[in-house]
């Protein structure tokens, strides 16, 4: 499944995610609103997890990625 979106009330709008997914973008009619651009085909999500990775507030919503390996 993979990035399945973004949780709005714990997103502050830093524009984080931005820097490391092009699916992730501010929104063109609110600025202050950073919106996730659904996967149209398998190739626009790799799902690596940098978005959540980076996200400050762990509010980018996911399912099915699995379990996150720590290497040295």
């Amino acid at each position: 499944m993979g990035i399945t979106g973004i949780d709005d009330e714990k997103c502050i709008n830093c524009g984080t995610c931005t820097t490391v997914c092009r699916l992730f973008r501010r929104s063109k009619e609110n600025e202050d609103k950073i919106i996730f651009k659904v996967p149209q085909t398998p190739l626009d999500c790799n799902l690596c997890g940098q978005c959540i990775a980076v996200c400050p507030e762990d509010a980018i919503l996911y399912e099915d990625i699995g379990e996150a390996e720590t290497f040295k």
